[in-house]
C-alpha cells in the first residue's frame, strides 16, 4: 500500500495529496503576501510600523513648534489638536509594534479602523472636490485651502482668470485619488498580516516559530473505510516514534530470517 509522501521544513509543509493541503497551515500562502506576491505581509507591516514611528516623531516636532509659537500667536486650540494627534499616533504605533512582537492579530484592528475611517473621509472629500471642479467656481477651492493653512495663496487671483483656481481644484482631486489608493494598499497589507496572525494562532503555532504538521492518511483501503480519516501530529513526535519503529522492523526481519533457516 502506497502512502502519501511528505517533506518537512521550518516553515512549509507539502503533501502529494492536494485534498490534504487545506488542512495544513502554509505561511507562504499568497493570501499572506503583499506587493504583488514579492514580500510577506509581516514585512510590509514592519515597514508601516517604521513609518508610524517617523510620524510620531514629526508630531512631537509639531507640538514643540506649536508650544514655541504659543506666546506669539496665542492659539490654544492648536496645542490641543497637536496633543490629540500625538496621542493617537503614539497609540496606533504602539499597537502595531506590539502586534508584531507578540504576533497577535487583535492589536492590528485599531490601525485598520483608523485607516477605514480615513478612507471614508477621503472618499467624501474626493466626491466634493469633483463636484466643485465640475459645477462650481474655483474660488471655492482657494477659500478652502486658505481656511486650512497659513495664507497659502499670497496674491488674489484675477476674476477674469479661471486657470489657476481650476488647476488647484483638479490638483486636489488628483491628490485625493492618490491618497485613497495608498490607503487601500496599506489596508490590504495590514489585513493580510492580521489574517496571517489569526490563522497561525488558530493552527496552534508557537510564538517562537512554526510547528510543522504531518497529515497522515488512513491505514485502510479506500473501499473499506467509510470516510476520510485524518490526524495531525507534530514533527517532533514523528522523530521520537521513528526509533521504536526501527526496532520493530529489525525484530520482524530477524524472526523471519530465523524461520527461513529452520
Amino acid at each position: 500500500m502506497e502512502h502519501p509522501r511528505f517533506t518537512l521544513s521550518n516553515s512549509e509543509l507539502s503533501v502529494d495529496d492536494a485534498s490534504d493541503l487545506d488542512e495544513s497551515f502554509d505561511p507562504n500562502d499568497p493570501k499572506y503576501r503583499c506587493c504583488c506576491n514579492h514580500s510577506h505581509a509581516t514585512t510590509g507591516v514592519r515597514v508601516i510600523a517604521g513609518i508610524l514611528c517617523l510620524t510620531v516623531c514629526l508630531e512631537v516636532w509639531h507640538l514643540g513648534l506649536t508650544l514655541y509659537w504659543l506666546p506669539v500667536e496665542g492659539a490654544g486650540g492648536s496645542v490641543l489638536t497637536a496633543v490629540f494627534q500625538l496621542l493617537v499616533g503614539f497609540s496606533i504605533a504602539t499597537s502595531v509594534i506590539y502586534a508584531l512582537r507578540k504576533e497577535h492579530a487583535a492589536f492590528l484592528i485599531p490601525y485598520l479602523v483608523l485607516q477605514t475611517v480615513g478612507l471614508a473621509a477621503g472618499a467624501v472629500f474626493l466626491v466634493t472636490f469633483i463636484y466643485i471642479s465640475l459645477f462650481s467656481k474655483g474660488e471655492t477651492v482657494l477659500s478652502f485651502i486658505e481656511s486650512h493653512g497659513r495664507n497659502i495663496i499670497v496674491e488674489e487671483p484675477k476674476k477674469t482668470d479661471q486657470g489657476h483656481p481650476d488647476f488647484m481644484s483638479w490638483l486636489l482631486v488628483g491628490s485625493f485619488l492618490v491618497i485613497l489608493f495608498l490607503q487601500i494598499w496599506l489596508i490590504s497589507i495590514v489585513f493580510a498580516c492580521w489574517r496571517y496572525f489569526r490563522d497561525k494562532r488558530a493552527f496552534g503555532s508557537a510564538n517562537g516559530g512554526f510547528l510543522s504538521y504531518v497529515v497522515l492518511g488512513s491505514p485502510f483501503g479506500e473501499a473499506t473505510r467509510s470516510g476520510p480519516i485524518h490526524s495531525s501530529i507534530s514533527a517532533d513526535v514523528v522523530t521520537l516514534a521513528e526509533r521504536p519503529c526501527r526496532r520493530i522492523k529489525y525484530q520482524i526481519a530477524k524472526s523471519m530470517s530465523s524461520s527461513i533457516v529452520e
